[in-house]
């Protein structure tokens, strides 16, 4: 027994010994385990620490190439906008040196419009001067040679000025006459009869007896009334009785004074202006384009009873290029009571591209010069006392009745038929003040101006047998 015990702690003993053998081995190889992991992490570290220095100069060098890249594209767009700061500045300088070419030109144009229209405003003064003009061949002769435009030694024309002044028909009533005499012609060739009542002034066979157009004549003038205009009429007649001179002396002074009123000037060169372009379109296309304005004479007797009358609301029909419309509210701007203009018509602004209005022969009544508008004669200065309205008087006409207060002169220079004439008068009479007037153009078509007056048993008056006016009040 005890020797199995000895054997069996001998045993016990031997493998006590081995497993401590074991146990160091395995301490060993793990030691060596250990120190190949911390070899493998010290080599992954290396390599680690190796590819972000790689990493970092890579990520330098595209840092750089950026700002190479940023400097090169910020020389580009500097040196573009060098580029357009110069073209900016040559633009520049070519936009001033036209504006200074342009600046040049308009003014130099504008010298000569106002040198030529000046010509044809001294003309106008020096021709109403003319004494007698009817009477003596010589002087009839020298201002149908002004009126065709030759040319007058000045000294000569003076020297037939004498002191005294008349205002004649003949020589300033369509200053200058352009085309004139050929538009007279073809009117001529028009029927006798143009509309029911209504004759041709130009015919041979016309007989002013038809339409009781008796210049001078004061119709129903047995009949008493407070008018102011109807009785400064009445003393011109008078003093025509032994003054032959009486209306040229008033028509004179008339224009006298509207030369001396802002925008006069502007106003006669307008037309001056329209003159030539009618004058260059009747002689190009060989037609009769007429600028539908009132003569000189009528012109200034209009301006003469404005300035009498004293009128606060003037309403006017028919306003083409505006020179009527002008002469009315140059009076108004005398007379300083803040008087309106109300201008109806819807006259056609002259195209040369347009066949209709190049037709030969033919001739065309109303008509705008091209590229103005309706009235564009009035004066810059007289704008704001004047109301357009573009239409046709027997449309537009009864709606502005309807809408003003009152009316203290109406004017017709439209449609010259017997029938519209009188629609026109009677619709006007509707807010015509008390001491109103109705006063009507081309008065020798028809009688309507007559027959309304004796319809209202009221004063009429002849000027010269192209304009007329009848009074209340």
């Amino acid at each position: 027994m005890s020797s199995f015990f000895r054997r069996l702690a001998g045993n016990i003993g031997d493998l006590t010994e081995s497993n401590r053998g074991i146990g160091e081995g395995i301490a060993n190889q793990s030691s060596l385990l250990s120190e190949k992991f911390a070899e493998l992490i010290a080599g992954s570290n290396n390599q680690q620490s190796i590819l972000n220095d790689k990493l970092g100069l890579i990520v330098e060098a595209l840092d750089n190439q950026q700002r190479i890249m940023n400097d090169k594209l910020g020389s580009i767009v500097e040196s573009l906008d060098n580029e357009q700061r110069i073209m900016n500045d040559k633009l520049g300088s070519i936009v001033e040196s036209l504006d200074n070419e342009q600046r040049i030109m308009n003014d130099k144009l504008t010298e000569m419009i106002k040198n030529q229209e000046n010509y044809y405003f001294d003309k106008i003064d020096k021709i109403s001067r003319i004494i007698d003009i009817l009477n003596n061949d010589e002087l009839v002769r020298l201002a149908t040679a002004s009126l065709t435009q030759q040319k007058i030694p000045e000294a000569r024309l003076d020297r037939l000025i004498v002191g005294q002044i008349a205002v004649s028909k003949a020589a300033v009533s369509e200053f200058p006459a352009y085309g004139k005499p050929k538009t007279e012609e073809a009117l001529r060739d028009l029927p006798l009869l143009r509309a029911p009542k209504t004759y041709n002034p130009d015919h041979p066979d016309y007989d002013p007896a038809l339409v009781r157009n008796f210049p001078g004549a004061l119709q129903n003038g047995e009949q008493s009334a407070a008018n102011p205009a109807l009785r400064a009429i009445r003393q011109v007649m008078q003093a025509s009785e032994t003054n032959g001179r009486a209306w040229p002396d008033q028509l004179e002074m008339a224009f006298a004074e509207i030369k001396t009123i802002p925008g006069a000037e502007q106003l006669f060169r307008r037309k001056a202006n329209a003159e030539h372009f009618f004058l260059d379109a009747n002689n190009y296309f060989d037609a009769h384009y007429q600028p539908g304005w009132v003569n000189l004479d009528d012109g200034l007797f209009l301006y003469w009873l404005i300035r009498r009358l004293r009128p606060r609301i003037v309403v006017e029909t028919g306003v083409c290029n505006g020179f009527s419309s002008g002469i009315i509210l140059l009076a108004l701007a005398k007379n300083g009571n803040e008087g309106k203009l109300h201008a109806i018509g819807r006259a056609e602004i002259f195209d040369p591209g347009d066949p209709r209005w190049i037709s030969k022969g033919k001739i065309f009544g109303e008509v705008i010069v091209t590229g103005q508008s309706l009235g564009w004669m009035v004066p810059d200065s007289c704008r704001n006392a004047v109301e357009f309205h573009v239409g046709e008087a027997q449309t537009l006409l009864p709606q502005l009745v309807d809408k003003v207060d009152s009316i203290d002169l109406f004017f017709h220079d439209s449609d010259h038929s017997y029938d519209h004439m009188s629609f026109e008068f009677e619709t006007a009479k509707r807010k015509l003040s008390p001491r109103g007037a109705v006063a009507a153009n081309n008065i020798a078509w028809n009688s309507s101006l007559w027959d309304f007056a004796d319809n209202y048993g009221t004063p009429a008056y002849n000027f010269l047998g192209s304009v007329g006016a009848a009074f209340f009040g």
